[in-house]
């Protein structure tokens, strides 16, 4: 909503509005490259975007109908620490993590974390996170990526966007183990919950596993999660067509495990071809989802374009 084109389109009296939620588009992009019409289900993965709900999403499971859609399920909710503060520093999301363990016993519990990161910034991380001040919730699948980087000893704070969750696929060693994260039913939603898994990277992390292990097992386990997800999805709704989209997806290895164990259990797996899998796909999407409204509404002329 504080964007500058959002504002500008807000304030144009002359021609219809429609708002296109940003994971939406996502999925609408793949549908505009390959030629879809819906229904079909998506998967987008990425570090932000703005929800309906006003949360901050970024780990969605969607069953897209052209210019409508539905949320089917997401990764667990979790507290996103000083907003674009925790993007740039991801010590922040790993604490954040550690923290939605156990945030009674978290200082004794995980004191040999927490003594790695600045501690005035971590006295004032935890208070923030203990009185949910400035913490807006988020499912995002990049931040997951953020904090198993800081936890493995990878990457605290970046330098440029992504950096932690590429130098975690950089790690990466020739390693089939996977850490196991559990998929709930909540109101209707899948619910993708990583806590399990964050359990056992701290487990690994303190026996000296390295951290290109600690990489492969986790990447296994989020591969493991999205297909089982996709699946249960899948047996509820009766489709077997799925989109993959979202920056998250640049992932090489997880994008490539991912697409194979879809195609493997029958799924017909679409992805990008002509734009990039991140934020570049946006607009092709909002144009696919646009063109589908306005066709509904009958609306085949507008005044002053």
């Amino acid at each position: 909503p504080d964007y500058l084109s959002t504002q500008w389109a807000l304030s144009q009296d002359h021609a219809p509005r429609l708002a296109v939620q940003h994971h939406h588009a996502h999925i609408a992009s793949v549908m505009a490259e390959q030629k879809l019409t819906g229904p079909i289900l998506g998967l987008a993965m990425d570090g932000t975007g703005y929800g309906t709900d006003g949360a901050i999403w970024g780990g969605e499971i969607l069953l897209v109908e052209d210019d409508r859609f539905e949320r089917l399920g997401h990764f667990r909710n979790v507290p996103l620490p000083g907003g674009a503060k925790a993007i740039k520093e991801p010590w922040r999301m790993a604490l954040t993590y550690l923290w939605s363990l156990d945030p009674e016993r978290l200082q004794n519990a995980y004191k040999d974390f927490l003594d790695r990161w600045p501690q005035e910034k971590v006295r004032i991380v935890l208070q923030m996170l203990d009185r949910n001040i400035n913490t807006p919730l988020t499912s995002s699948c990049g931040r997951l990526f953020d904090a198993v980087s800081s936890l493995a000893g990878l990457r605290d704070v970046i330098n440029y966007e992504g950096q932690a969750a590429i130098e975690l696929e950089q790690a990466l060693e020739d390693d089939r183990g996977r850490y196991e994260g559990s998929l709930i039913k909540e109101e209707g939603r899948w619910i993708l919950d990583p806590l399990p898994m964050i359990v056992q990277v701290v487990e690994e992390v303190r026996i000296g596993v390295s951290p290109g292990i600690v990489s492969a097992r986790f990447h296994n386990g989020v591969v493991a999660l999205l297909v089982d997800a996709a699946l249960r999805v899948s047996d509820e709704t009766g489709l077997k067509r799925i989109a993959l989209s979202g920056g998250v997806f640049q992932n090489a290895y997880l994008f490539e495990n991912v697409v194979s164990a879809l195609t493997e259990r029958s799924f017909e797996v679409y992805s990008h071809v002509e734009v990039p899998a991140n934020d570049a796909c946006i607009a092709l999407g909002q144009a696919y989802v646009a063109a589908h409204w306005l066709m509904k509404e009958g609306i085949t002329k507008i005044q002053g374009a």
